[in-house]
């Protein structure tokens, strides 16, 4: 049985990551939890289509300023 994370787990092997506070481990979770999201979703595809709701990585927290 498959599962939206059947990519995300491969690449992190194919990787070799091994501490999954890294930015890159971190940025390939978010993008494969999106990505899940809008396969399944229309709405939520359509918004992103169309700029209504946008993504972002990386950001820095305010502890971090």
């Amino acid at each position: 049985m498959t599962n939206p994370f059947d990519e995300v787990v491969a690449e992190i092997k194919r990787r070799g990551f091994h501490n999954h506070r890294l930015e890159d481990h971190s940025s390939l979770v978010n993008q494969g939890l999106l990505r899940d999201l809008r396969e399944t979703c229309p709405a939520l595809r359509k918004d992103l289509d169309g700029g209504v709701v946008r993504s972002w990585t990386d950001m820095k927290s305010p502890a971090q300023s």
